[in-house]
């Protein structure tokens, strides 16, 4: 979930909402039992449900984990390339600093509030 600080900073009932909802879906998203929904709703903008299976299949990572909401370090590091790519390609003007940019305290109190805290692992290199 990406949100303008200023916003959250003013906000910060709101985001907390959306930060809420955000992770309530994906924890449904991960259960094995919605995989079939999922799939379908991948489907309704008119990707053909091959290439969804074959998207799906060809990742490493578990049902589960795919859905994972978490910062983790692989995460982080996949910002971390884009910017350097984005950077290096000239789109950007300046080095970004991802890890200024990551703030979990929205998404560390919805995995709180919704008992979670648990339930994704965080994946490392």
């Amino acid at each position: 979930m990406f949100v303008r600080k200023e916003f959250a900073d003013k906000y910060p009932e709101v985001t907390q909402i959306v930060a809420n909802a955000y992770v309530k879906a994906a924890y449904w998203q991960a259960q094995e039992e919605n995989r079939n929904e999922v799939i379908r709703f991948a489907t309704l903008l008119g990707t053909p449900e091959n290439v969804v299976l074959r998207d799906y299949e060809g990742d490493a990572d578990s049902w589960k984990d795919r859905f994972s909401p978490l910062f983790d370090p692989l995460t982080i590091e996949h910002y971390r390339d884009a910017a350097e790519f984005t950077r290096a390609q000239n789109l950007i003007g300046k080095t970004v600093d991802i890890n200024g940019l990551i703030d979990t305290r929205f998404l560390d109190a919805a995995l709180k509030e919704l008992h979670l805290e648990n339930y994704w692992v965080p994946r490392i290199k």
